[in-house]
Parts: structure tokens; sequence; C-alpha cells
């Protein structure tokens, strides 16, 4: 982790933010983590090819890799501890972030007119992983599919919300992941019976802190090549559960844990996913084409009202569509679960193919469809 810094070198940044031309801050994007830059990198190049102003990025981590390349168009900017008052005073055309919550913590709107988008930086329902409220302050989302409008406005309808530009934009970080995908070689021919990444969500039950243990050495012992990749959370959180895993499990052959989070190399070389309810699933289903074996740890219930809508979240209805579900009173069968769902991949490809033409908008145009709408965004008057 790189070093935050000093408080004084962020008031040097929030003076530099502010002290330039309003031209310069009328599209903004902020990123959190590094890693949330993958939700914005197909939106960024099509925008600095079609348009003459330059883009401000934001960020929270010090590690972010886009803080050594500052250009002409490109101007990144350090802000942390004083993020929450950048953000209320901001006077931009268009705010773009992936952080839901928007005005019920620390970071509350703009003062001064921005207009919020919000890019999803998962393609899961709105109502159940999601807070109660998460969206409510955005004037803008851009869209996965059309679970995310039917949800949105159901959710307006209900709690007697004002109406949000909700736009058709699919989702760019797909796109990402499918071009990737079609020109990705293995370093290494594969060997061994093949790859299975396992890649839970984060919080209570997840798989890390249920199960991970029995799954990597029954894959292990059968001679499958296991990748561990815990979600960022997990790492910041739960340091020790994440030591103790490299530790204990990385000794059995072919186990090893990712810890580089801004690569997709372990998505690209697996021949099968094992997740819980992470939004990776369906990443790596619609962008690889191939299965994922779920298993059925307690789902993630981040909003105890999310019935209310009375709609089923897309993660729940669509496991049994693009892969299976394994209770964990069956977890000893993870071996020949895992078999079988590889001898039918072909099946499952096309179950998933047809999934994502439902519940995806503009798969592998989402990221040009999504500059567009914000380039008119932008030039409004």
């Amino acid at each position: 982790m790189a070093n935050r810094p000093s408080l004084i070198r962020e008031w040097a940044e929030l003076r530099r933010l502010f002290s330039s031309a309003p031209e310069s801050r009328r599209l903004v994007f902020y990123a959190e983590r590094a890693f949330d830059y993958r939700t914005f990198e197909g939106l960024i190049p099509p925008l600095l090819r079609s348009s003459e102003f330059p883009i401000a990025y934001v960020t929270s981590d010090p590690a972010d890799p886009l803080l050594a390349q500052a250009g002409d168009r490109i101007r990144p900017f350090f802000l942390d501890r004083l993020l929450p008052l950048a953000v209320l005073f901001l006077d931009a055309r268009v705010l773009v972030m992936t952080m839901p919550d928007l005005h019920q913590f620390h970071l509350r709107r703009s003062v001064r007119g921005a207009h919020h988008l919000y890019v999803f930086h998962a393609m899961v329902s709105t109502h159940m992983i999601y807070r109660f409220g998460a969206f409510d302050h955005y004037d803008t989302l851009f869209c996965v599919g059309p679970h995310h409008l039917k949800e949105i406005r159901k959710t307006e309808s209900l709690y007697g919300l004002p109406a949000k530009r909700l736009f058709e934009v699919g989702y760019p970080r797909l796109d990402h992941i499918l071009e990737e995908h079609r020109n990705f070689r293995p370093a290494h021919p594969p060997g061994g019976k093949g790859t299975v990444l396992v890649a839970p969500s984060w919080g209570d039950a997840n798989i890390l802190e249920s199960c991970i243990g029995p799954i990597a050495r029954s894959l292990s012992g059968a001679g499958y090549a296991v990748v561990i990749r815990p979600h960022p959370e997990a790492v910041k959180r739960h340091p020790d559960l994440i030591r103790r895993i490299s530790e204990e499990l990385c000794r059995l052959p072919g186990v090893s844990l990712e810890r580089d989070h801004l690569s997709d190399r372990s998505l690209h070389e697996a021949d099968l996913l094992i997740s819980d309810w992470s939004g990776i699933a369906l990443e790596y289903a619609f962008g690889t084409e191939r299965p994922v074996l779920f298993l059925d740890v307690p789902r993630k219930v981040n909003n105890p009202r999310y019935a209310e809508l009375g709609l089923e979240p897309l993660e729940s209805g669509i496991r049994e569509k693009i892969g299976r579900i394994l209770p964990l009173s069956r977890l000893e069968n993870v071996v020949e679960e895992a078999g079988e769902m590889l001898k039918n991949q072909a099946d499952y490809r096309d179950r998933i193919l047809r999934e994502r033409s439902l519940w995806v908008y503009h798969p592998g145009e989402s990221a040009s469809v999504g500059a567009r709408i914000l380039l008119d965004l932008c030039s409004a008057p």
C-alpha cells in the first residue's frame, strides 16, 4: 500500500483543482480505489478522441497509477480526507462516480450545481446487495440492462422519489473483458485438468470465511490448478485472513493467491469460476462465456427492505442459467460438479450468450454509447 500523502499535500491538490479555469472541471471522474478506474477505462479514450476539453480525474488511492500519468488532457488529483469538501463545492458540469450512497454518509451532493452521474461497477441488481437509498441522490444513472431500469423506476414510484435520467448504456467494463478475452493467449500451455478461479464477494459468510479450505484442498487433490482471488475489500479489511490463506493453502500443489486486482489475467485463464454473490460472476460468465459454480452461502443482503420492490434480484434469478448452485451441505461434491460443468461448456456457452442478450445493453459497444451521452451532457447549456 502506497503511503498516503499528507494533509498539506491534499490542500495543495484542492487549490490546484479549484484555481484552474472552470473549463478544466467541466467533466470530473472520481475513483475511490485504483481498481475503480477499470469501470471508467472504456469511457475515457473515446471522450479524449471526440472532445477538446480536459478531464479531471480525482482519486483517493495513493497507489492509483493514473496519478503518474498527468498530461494535457487528463489532470489527476489526489483527494481523500478533503474529498467531501471538494465534492460539496465542485462546480463541474458532470461528476462521474462509481460510489453508491451519495448524500447518505460523509460525501454530500454539490451545492454548486454539479450533475451527479453514476456508472455501475457491477452488473448486479440495485436493491439487495446495495444499501437502501444507494442511488436516490444521483441525477443520472448509466443502466447496465433492463433490470436496472425496472428496479430504479419501481423504487421511485414506491417511495415517491423524483425521476432520474436513466440511460441504456450497458457495462463498459464488459467491453474491455470481451476484447481482452478475444485476444488473450495464455502464458503457458494448460496442464492438468484445468484452472478453477475462486473469486468470492466480501462480507459475512462469504467463501473465504466459510469454506475456502475444503474447496482448495479438494480441487488441488484432484489435479486442478486453483487461483484464489479475494475481493479487494476483503484484502483491506481482513489482512489476517488473507495471510492465513496464503500460508496454509498456497502450499498445496497448484494453489495460488492473486493479489493484483488491476489485472484480469486470472479471469481469462480460468476454465471455471467458483463464486457466491459477487458481481464478478456476471463479468466472468458474460465476458468469457464460461460457466460459474455458485456456492450457496447466505445471501448478501445490505438492504433488508429489498423484498418491498417485489422484484427478484438478477444475481439470484440468473444463477442456474449461467451455471449451477452447490449447497454447502454437498461441498464434498465440488470436484464432481466442476468436472461435469467443464464437460458441458458448449451448452453453457449457448445459455450464457442468450442471457447476456437479455440483461446487458450494447455488449461490446457500451463504452462508445456512454461516451456519446457524456459528451452531450457536458455540452448541454
